[in-house]
């Protein structure tokens, strides 16, 4: 068994796969710290199946938690995704700031999707990563919807939202979205609602086809990250959706290394 874990701002996702196929999956929030979690013990019970472990991260200051974890647990191999790994996608950007987990991204995308590709990531921020022929061209960043939603809540204060907190507020959005038949919303809430979620769809819209004319590509857009189902449905342009993306992805290099 190989033990995966994709380690974001706000969440880690952990996966653990046995000859290629995945065994089983968990998430937890990333501030809680490993070695104490409920977690913990169910690797542990897998124990000695275990004989590698592979993690991309986002929050630095985790790492040596993970690898003093895999340490405590004798796993022979460790792999940390950095563009130091080896790699089958060549990466044309500055590697010291490109984040492991859209290297992750970029290799999976590239291997079961083609290579041309634009892989959407929708979680704490949203990232854009272009592959043009096989190669790793660049991308962009923008803030997340919960941090857009956060931002507006906390610098605009004419908009008043019902007196709900502002989790309760995502809870339902993203729990049940807008009418895309009534995008217009007649109330501050329901304003704010449709402008966050359609403007977001649009952007990711508008930004592909940019892309796509720019490039003259035919792109395959690939949408991943947390909120990527929630959106999916409303995105008009031709996608597919795959919230295991980064997983696999880190799980693939694990294998190439």
């Amino acid at each position: 068994m190989i033990l995966c874990f994709d380690i974001g701002n706000t969440k880690t996702a952990c996966a653990l796969y046995n000859d290629d196929v995945l065994y089983e999956i968990f998430e937890y929030p990333t501030a809680e710290t490993l070695t104490t979690s409920k977690l913990a013990d169910k690797i542990i019970q897998k124990m000695p199946q275990i004989e590698g472990m592979a993690f991309s991260s986002v929050v630095v200051q985790k790492n040596e938690e993970y690898i003093n974890f895999a340490g405590e647990l004798n796993i022979k191999k460790i792999v940390k995704i950095t563009p130091n790994c080896k790699l089958n996608v060549p990466l044309c950007y500055d590697l010291s700031k490109l984040g492991s987990d859209r290297i992750a991204n970029i290799e999976e995308a590239c291997a079961v999707y083609g290579k041309n590709a634009i892989i959407v990531d929708i979680g704490t921020a949203i990232t854009f990563d272009v592959v043009k022929d096989g190669v790793f061209i660049g991308g962009l960043i923008l803030p997340g919807l919960n941090s857009a939603f956060e931002a507006l809540n906390r610098d605009a204060d004419a908009i008043e939202i019902g007196g709900q907190s502002l989790d309760n507020i995502i809870g339902n959005l993203w729990g049940q979205s807008p009418d895309k038949n009534n995008i217009i919303g007649n109330n501050t809430e329901d304003g704010v609602k449709s402008g966050i979620f359609f403007g977001w769809i649009a952007m990711i819209e508008g930004l592909f086809e940019k892309i796509r004319v720019l490039h003259d590509r035919d792109f395959t857009l690939v949408l991943t990250g947390g909120l990527s189902q929630a959106l999916s449905s409303n995105i008009l342009t031709p996608h597919i959706v795959n919230k295991m993306l980064t997983l696999n992805g880190i799980y693939r290099i694990y294998l190439n290394n």
